[in-house]
Parts: C-alpha cells; structure tokens; sequence
C-alpha cells in the first residue's frame, strides 16, 4: 500500500492510513496500482480540462475490481490548503463521476477541516463539476479548505480521463421496434350521381 509524507508536525491529524481508505472503499475487491507517467502532451490535455497547472510528472492509480469488474479508482492527492498540506482520497466510479471523497491527513489547525458530510457533497459529481460554491456549498470560516478540496476534485477527474479516456458506454439491448398496426379503411362512401 501506499504511503504519503506530509510535513510531519505535531498539528497533523492523520484521521486514516491509505489502507483503511482502500478497505473502506473497494471491500472485498482486488486492488491494482499502476505508475503513469504524464508527458507534456497528457499534462497539457489535463491543464486544459481543468484549468489548473499540474506540476506531477507520475501518478499512481489503484483500480479496484471485484469478480473481474471495475468497481471504481481511487486517486491520492496532497495539497496546500493555506500554509499547510492536506491529503484526500478521490474514488471514482466506472462512468467517472466522483464515488467518494476521504480525508486521510491535514496539517492546518482543526477548526479549518471539512467534515465528512460536506465531503459527501462530491459524491457523484461528473467532470466540469465540484465547482465551490456551484456544485458544492462553501463552508463559513474554512474557505480556503473548500477552495482547495473543490480545486482537488477538478483536477483528479481531470487526471483520470486523460489517463483513461472517457468512460465506456454501457451496453444496452437494442429495443425491438413494435409491429405496425394494419389500419383500418374508411369505409366506402355510397356514389351518387
């Protein structure tokens, strides 16, 4: 499993391990973590979609399955919030809407964390969304929190559809068009003359 550093001080409150994120995620699901490496060109495609500057040259997806079908994948961030970092797990489903958002670490003083109930707000957020303020209600007194957790979610949907592509369609069986119905003739008018 992995492990993220973050700037260890005594005010960082590490509220889970990356393993019981993935435990709490994908139960009963087989685990694959991958390394990408991100070229100029994915980067740039990446910049684009969400309009931030990403400064990560490798990423490490870990793409869950479960009796060989995707169940979701789960992205690891670390990021400022003010001063200091936070760490957030971002799990997206198999259409690539936001499945779920876990705080694992922050270092910023307590009273600046999101709750876990405004991290619910994400769930099944879809690409182009977790806008602060839009998509997402902002929080009085833990803006840049808000601000970053929302910046946060942009960018690993981002991420994942130019590492993935878009999401595939669901099959769907094909719908058998109705029999016409034979209609029915006037009947025939008596000629006079």
């Amino acid at each position: 499993m992995m492990v993220v550093c973050l700037v260890s001080t005594a005010s960082t409150q590490i509220i889970m391990t990356t393993g019981q994120a993935m435990k709490l995620a994908f139960p009963d699901c087989k685990i694959q973590r991958s390394t990408v490496l991100l070229n100029q060109s994915k980067q740039t495609a990446i910049e684009k979609i969400c309009g931030q500057k990403i400064r990560k040259s490798m990423v490490f997806p870990y793409v869950a399955t479960r009796k060989g079908q995707l169940v979701g994948t789960a992205w690891f961030d670390v990021h400022k919030v003010r001063s200091k970092k936070q760490l957030l797990m971002v799990v997206l489903d198999p259409q690539q809407n936001v499945q779920r958002v876990e705080l694992l670490a922050f270092a910023e003083p307590k009273k600046y964390q999101p709750p876990k109930r405004w991290l619910r707000k994400f769930n099944k957020q879809k690409l182009g969304g977790a806008q602060a303020g839009k998509d997402v209600p902002r929080i009085t007194g833990a803006t840049l929190s808000v601000r970053a957790s929302a910046l946060c979610v942009q960018r690993t949907m981002a991420l994942h559809r130019v590492v993935f592509g878009p999401p595939a369609k669901a099959k769907t069986t094909p719908r058998k068009k109705p029999a016409p119905t034979p209609r029915k003739k006037p009947p025939a008018k008596n000629a006079t003359l």
